[in-house]
């Protein structure tokens, strides 16, 4: 139960003149005190009718104590103590502990809170001895002392990880992540120059599939570590990544603030292999969504490019189209030139189609002489032929293949999306269109109307006269091909 406050009373000191803390600090006695270079207070215990000490009253306080609290308290001496204190302190209770069995107290670095939420923590040597008119305290600032402390213990860790590694790079964190210090070797490892690296935060040049893991197990050295090296992906300054071995240590266990951690990475035995493994990974995967021969999106890429395109079309105005492009006349390169000269026909088809799309359109091989363009947020079919018109316009300059020049034109058929239509129907309308191009003669478009285009017959008879028609561009070509030789 808490007492009535007005219960509670000072047990104050007799009057007397025996001794300089018999009483009243005299004339004589001050001066000693306020000699002092450390602060010094006598506080008398405020006690509770139930004997409990509650808090003190500042008795006599020298030069130094009255210069540290006046900010917080115009009257020093006749002040209550918790007046002068933070809220967040034990203070009264380790003194009273003092008080009660006369046992000095020694504390050599204590936390100590901040007036207000703004002032900054401070730490602090103390030390206490009662007698019986209360208990004396003196004190000294050693925040100072306690960081250089701290930082001596940061660059004892950090020495030792680049005595055991040197070689490698070592990274400093602070509390944040953010790099506070990196060795040199980092140009060496992954292009980087120091200057690159400082003040950015770590986790950055980790790939974000390889972060650590956080949980710190602490070793015999007092230190905390990961749980063993990992491997990761490191980003490099050419643009690529790099796998590496690290070794992760962290936060001292004896400080009670965060310290931020050493990253040593390095070419461990093996990561050669990872390495090799994670290119390999990085390569399958794009061979995985590109054509081999042209390097553009190959069928299954593009399927799933329109697929995520038509997802996000309910969220946009503007709407989707298909251009089905087909090259007029690779049969008869491939017959007087040979296939080598057919296949880089077609690597210079798909990068002229590929300069002169939009960044946002996708270009694909669908195999053969066939390819596809997405165009994701076109406004109209009237864009999409615009779009189409300049494709063709990129083929007004013959193509230069083993020194013959060869003649190339497109035809393109144009399919617009309708809504909630599939992939696969929008490339079968945008081939039926193609059709009807290819049926007006070489370089022609069209756009799909579903009153005259027939997708079914499309599919069917654009395969019948492949033949016929290539062997008719194939007189006209080395016709064409003989008249550029003379």
């Amino acid at each position: 139960m808490t007492a009535n406050p007005r219960r509670i009373r000072s047990r104050r000191p007799p009057t007397s003149s025996t001794g300089p803390y018999a009483g009243p600090a005299s004339g004589s006695a001050q001066s000693v005190v306020d000699v002092l270079m450390d602060p010094y207070v006598l506080l008398t215990p405020v006690v509770n009718l139930d004997g409990t000490i509650v808090d003190f009253v500042v008795a006599e306080a020298n030069e130094p104590a009255r210069r540290s609290a006046v900010a917080v308290r115009e009257r020093v001496v006749g002040g209550r103590l918790t007046d002068v204190l933070p809220r967040k302190t034990s203070m009264v209770q380790l003194l009273a502990g003092v008080a009660r069995t006369g046992r000095p107290l020694s504390i050599d670095d204590i936390p100590f809170p901040g007036f207000t939420p703004h002032d900054p923590e401070r730490r602090y040597s103390l030390r206490a001895m009662g007698d019986r008119r209360g208990v004396r305290v003196t004190w000294r600032d050693v925040t100072d002392a306690h960081s250089t402390a701290h930082e001596l213990r940061n660059l004892r860790r950090l020495y030792r990880a680049l005595a055991d590694d040197s070689g490698a790079v070592v990274v400093r964190t602070d509390e944040h992540g953010v790099v506070v210090a990196v060795s040199p070797s980092v140009t060496d490892l992954l292009g980087w120059s120091p200057a690159e690296v400082l003040g950015q935060s770590w986790s950055d040049f980790v790939h974000g599939e390889d972060q650590p893991p956080e949980q710190v197990t602490s070793d015999e050295s007092g230190e905390s570590r990961m749980p063993g090296p990992f491997q990761a992906r490191y980003r490099t300054a050419q643009g690529g990544y790099r796998y590496l071995s690290a070794t992760t240590h962290g936060p001292e266990a004896e400080g009670e603030c965060p310290s931020g951690e050493i990253i040593v990475i390095r070419n461990a035995p093996g990561a050669a292999v990872v390495s090799h493994l994670g290119e390999t990974r990085e390569q399958l995967a794009y061979l995985a969504s590109h054509d081999s021969l042209t390097q553009v999106a190959n069928r299954r890429e593009f399927l799933l490019l329109t697929t995520r395109a038509l997802e996000r079309l309910p969220l946009d105005d503007a709407r989707l189209a298909v251009l089905f492009v087909d090259v007029d006349g690779l049969k008869a390169v491939n017959d007087t030139l040979g296939h080598a000269a057919g296949d880089q026909l077609l690597i210079a088809v798909a990068e002229r189609m590929t300069e002169r799309v939009r960044h946002t359109d996708v270009v694909a091989r669908l195999g053969g002489d066939e390819f596809l363009v997405l165009l994701p947020a076109i406004d109209s079919a009237a864009a999409a032929e615009g779009v189409a018109s300049k494709i063709q316009d990129g083929f007004a300059v013959p193509v230069s293949i083993d020194g013959q020049c060869v003649r190339v034109t497109v035809g393109i058929g144009i399919a617009i999306a309708e809504p909630g239509q599939p992939p696969e129907a929008i490339i079968r309308h945008a081939d039926a269109a193609l059709y009807r191009a290819k049926h007006s003669g070489a370089g022609r478009t069209a756009v799909f109307d579903p009153a005259v285009d027939d997708v079914t017959v499309a599919d069917v008879v654009r395969t019948s006269i492949a033949g016929s028609a290539a062997r008719s561009l194939a007189a006209g070509f080395v016709t064409g091909a003989q008249k550029e030789k003379t």
